[in-house]
């Protein structure tokens, strides 16, 4: 990523790091997004971190597109897969990483972020799914033959490119 960055902006500033140790001085942001990355990040050290750049009133917020399982087609395609999902759940209360003292309440929002793909591009992109990089080979392999399957057989994904409903869920608090 570091490099599309330098590629697309040859100006621009960057530094590597991590959220449990960002190259960067205390109160020195006015906000830190992560996107689709939270449920990597270290919960004990990462939010005392985050905290430590963010200027007071800053804002921290964590965001990731979840499959919209409202729908009925998606959910069978859960259970058509039987993945173990990786993320932190979508619609509950704010997850522990910014249940921290340095951070006033999280607000939640929801919003409806559909995407065209085809059944081909959607197993494509479930390949790239956190629980498809942990798990075994073997596992990933089958799972992935399922919702294949499973898509062969629904009207609404067996005809070409589709309309796969996502929700893009946002977190966000501010820094006391």
């Amino acid at each position: 990523m570091l490099a599309e960055l330098h590629s697309r902006f040859p100006g621009a500033e960057s530094a590597e790091g991590s959220a449990e140790a960002i190259p960067l001085p205390d109160s020195s942001v006015d906000a830190v997004v992560a996107g689709q990355a939270w449920h990597w990040f270290d919960p004990e050290l990462a939010p005392a971190e985050i905290a430590r750049v963010l200027r007071p009133g800053g804002v921290v917020a964590a965001l990731w597109n979840g499959d919209d399982t409202d729908v009925d087609w998606v959910r069978g395609l859960h259970e058509a897969g039987s993945w173990r999902r990786a993320a932190p759940a979508a619609r509950g209360p704010a997850p522990a990483f910014l249940q921290h003292a340095a951070f006033g309440p999280a607000e939640h929002g929801a919003f409806p972020n559909p995407v065209r793909t085809s059944a081909t591009g959607l197993v494509a992109t479930l390949g790239t799914h956190s629980w498809a990089l942990v798990a075994e080979p073997a596992e990933r392999d089958a799972a992935l033959g399922r919702v294949r399957d499973y898509l062969a057989t629904r009207p609404e994904t067996s005809a070409g490119e589709f309309e796969f409903p996502l929700v893009t869920e946002v977190i966000r608090a501010l820094r006391t």
